[in-house]
């Protein structure tokens, strides 16, 4: 067991105050869902998605909440978008902290 000023409360683990993070197919489903609680956890988020309506959205949904957030247009697999989302999230938070790398493709096919 470990002594009590080695321990920290999971709740104070969870928070992400002065936290600048980049959640890639942030805008819908898995990605939307942690783009979320990371803004719950008081991260900066930008979202990034090749859907720009979808990023726009998320990001409008979640400051309605108050929480800091931007969008960025982004197909990961395209090396120059990539580079405008890593200098978007430079110039509007500052710096990048945490990446999520969610965004991926899947095919749609019969089974």
């Amino acid at each position: 067991m470990t002594s009590k000023k080695e321990y920290i409360p999971i709740a104070e683990l969870t928070r992400l105050p002065h936290k600048r993070a980049i959640v890639t197919g942030g805008a819908m489903g898995i990605g939307l869902a942690i783009s979320r609680r990371l803004a719950e956890a008081g991260a900066a988020v930008l979202i990034a998605d090749k859907n720009e309506g979808a990023a726009r959205q998320a990001s409008h949904e979640l400051k309605e909440y108050g929480y800091e957030t931007s969008f960025a247009v982004c197909d990961v697999g395209r090396e120059e978008q990539v580079q405008n989302m890593v200098n978007a999230a430079i110039r509007t938070m500052g710096g990048i902290d945490i990446l999520v790398n969610n965004a991926g493709i899947y095919p749609s096919i019969p089974l």
